[in-house]
C-alpha cells in the first residue's frame, strides 16, 4: 500500500462491520473473558483487524498489528501492548472466533443455485467429503509443543499440521485441527465418523488407511481409498492370500469382490487398472527417490506401483473401475485448496517466522484458518455467482486467492456482499481458467457429472 493512512478501509469508523458480525467478534470477547475490564486501547475488533490488515501487507510484525489496531479505532497502539495480549486468554479466544466461523451457513440463494446445476451428483451422494492434511514448518524453538520430522543435522524441528475435511458438493470445509505432525493422520482416522452422514461418499489417500474405522465407515456410507499395500486381500472370507501380481497377469483391468485384512476380513470391492507406462515409470522413480534409507522394497513392490488399485464398497452396477478413478480423483481438489492456503495466505510466511511463542504461533495460525473458513463459507460463493454472469470459464482456486488477497483490506471490510461488484468484472477476467481443448479443469470435473458417469 502506498499511502497506509489513505487507503486503510479498516481505519474508517463503522467498517469491518459484515466480518465481525458473522463471526461474533464482540460477543465472544465478552463470553471468552477476552475483556476482564473496559478496553482502553485494544478492542477484540481493533486486535482481530490489525492482523488481518497487517497480514494484507504481508509482514508478520507487532510494530504493523499495532499501527493497524491503533488505526482501526483511532488509538495510538503500542507493539508491547499487542504482545501482552498474546496470551493463554486471547489463544482460547480466537479458537472460539474459528469455532463460530466453522458454524457458518452457506446462504440460501447458493445453496440452490448449486443443487440445480449439481441435481445428478447429489441425488446419488449427500456430501463427497474429501480428507486430507498439510504440514508447515513453524519456529524451531516450538519442537517441544509440535514435534516434527527428524532431520539429518539433528537439530530440533517443529511442524504442525492442519488436518481437513472438505465437502466437494457444497464447496465447504467441514473440519479444520492444529495438531502437531508426530499426531499422523492415522490417529485421526476416526474423526470423520463424528461428521460423516448416512449416503456420504468419502474419498481418503493412504494416510487414514485403517482397517477397524474403514469397516464402520462402510456400513452406512460409500467409500474409495487406495490400496494400502502391507494389508492382505482374500478371495474368500476362509481362503487364501491373494496374490495380485498374479491375479493381474496379462489384464489391463481387474474388478472383483475381496476381504480386506488378515483379521477383520472386511467385505469390500477391488478395483484395479494398468498404469500407461511413462505414469508407471515416473511413480517407480519418485518411491525409489523418496524411500527411507532403511526401506528395502521388493520388486513386487515395484511391479505393484504400476497400477492403480482402490478399495471401494460402490457397485459395480453403478461405477465402473474408470468411474471409480474419476470420482477418486476429485480428492486432488483439496491439494489445491492447500496451496491456495500456503500460497496466497502466507501460512509459509507467518507461521516460519523465528521466535514466535506457542500463544502467538497458536493464535496466528487460528486467524490464518479463520480467514479462509469466512471467505469459502461467504465470500467465494457470491464471487462465483456473479462471475458466472460474464464468462462461463470456470473460476480458479490459485488464481481467485491470489487477486483476493491483494484486496484483503477492501473485502474484509465490506458491509454488505454487493459491495464486492466493483471487482466482478476484473474477477471475470483474471481469475478464471484458460480454455482448454484436452483437459478438463477441477471445476469442470465438478460441474460436469454426465462426464464421470459415462462410460
Amino acid at each position: 500500500m502506498t499511502n497506509l493512512l489513505k487507503n486503510s478501509k479498516l481505519s474508517s469508523p463503522g467498517m469491518f462491520s459484515k466480518f465481525a458480525s458473522d463471526l461474533q467478534i464482540e460477543e465472544l470477547a465478552i463470553s471468552e473473558k477476552f475483556y476482564v475490564r473496559k478496553p482502553l486501547k485494544i478492542t477484540a475488533t481493533s486486535f482481530v483487524s490489525g492482523f488481518f490488515e497487517m497480514k494484507s501487507n504481508s509482514e508478520n510484525s507487532l510494530r504493523k498489528w499495532a499501527f493497524f489496531a491503533g488505526m482501526q479505532n483511532g488509538q495510538v497502539v503500542s507493539k508491547q501492548g499487542i504482545d501482552e495480549r498474546l496470551h493463554e486468554r486471547t489463544q482460547e479466544y480466537i479458537s472460539a472466533v474459528f469455532e463460530q466461523a466453522m458454524k457458518l451457513k452457506m446462504q440460501e440463494q447458493f445453496k440452490r443455485g448449486q443443487d440445480e446445476e449439481l441435481a445428478k451428483l447429489i441425488s446419488l451422494f449427500s456430501c463427497i467429503l474429501v480428507e486430507d492434511s498439510t504440514a508447515q514448518k513453524i519456529s524451531a524453538q516450538l519442537a517441544g509443543h509440535f514435534k516434527g520430522p527428524h532431520s539429518r543435522g539433528g537439530d530440533p524441528v517443529a511442524t504442525l499440521k492442519v488436518q481437513a475435511i472438505y465437502d466437494f458438493i457444497a464447496q465447504d470445509w467441514v473440519r479444520l485441527d492444529v495438531t502437531p505432525y508426530s499426531k499422523n493422520d492415522q490417529s485421526q482416522s476416526a474423526c470423520i465418523l463424528e461428521v460423516c452422514q448416512k449416503g456420504d461418499l468419502i474419498l481418503r489417500d493412504l494416510g487414514y488407511f485403517v482397517l477397524e474405522n474403514l469397516s464402520k465407515l462402510i456400513e452406512d456410507q460409500s467409500v474409495i481409498t487406495k490400496w494400502d499395500n502391507r494389508t492382505n486381500i482374500y478371495l474368500t472370507e476362509k481362503g487364501e492370500k491373494l496374490d495380485l501380481l498374479q491375479l493381474f497377469k496379462n489384464k489391463s483391468v481387474v474388478d472383483i469382490n475381496v476381504f480386506v485384512g488378515s483379521k477383520a476380513r472386511i467385505p469390500m470391492r477391488m478395483t484395479a487398472r494398468k498404469l500407461p507406462a511413462a505414469k508407471a515409470k515416473k511413480r517407480i522413480a519418485a518411491a525409489k527417490k523418496d524411500r527411507h534409507k532403511n526401506t528395502k522394497h521388493t520388486p513386487e513392490y515395484y511391479e505393484l506401483l504400476k497400477w492403480e488399485i482402490y478399495l471401494t464398497n460402490l457397485s459395480a452396477d453403478q461405477f465402473t473401475p474408470v468411474q471409480i478413478a474419476k470420482l477418486y480423483g476429485l480428492r486432488w481438489y483439496i491439494e489445491i485448496l492447500f496451496k491456495a492456503l500456503k500460497s496466497h495466505f502466507n501460512f509459509r510466511k507467518f507461521l516460519a517466522k523465528d521466535r514466535m511463542t506457542y500463544q502467538r504461533t497458536m493464535i496466528t495460525v487460528h486467524l490464518l484458518l479463520i480467514e479462509v473458513v469466512w471467505l469459502m463459507k461467504d465470500i467465494y460463493h457470491y464471487i462465483e455467482q456473479e462471475v458466472r454472469k460474464h464468462t462461463t470459464q470456470e473460476i480458479s482456486i490459485l488464481k481467485l486467492f491470489s487477486l483476493v488477497q491483494s484486496q484483503m483490506a477492501f473485502i474484509i471490510g465490506i458491509r454488505q456482499l454487493e459491495e464486492l461488484q466493483e471487482l466482478i468484472l476484473q474477477f471475470s477476467k483474471h481469475a478464471v481458467y484458460e480454455k482448454r481443448k484436452k483437459r478438463q479443469n477441477m471445476k469442470e470435473k465438478l460441474r460436469n457429472f454426465n462426464e464421470l458417469r459415462a462410460s
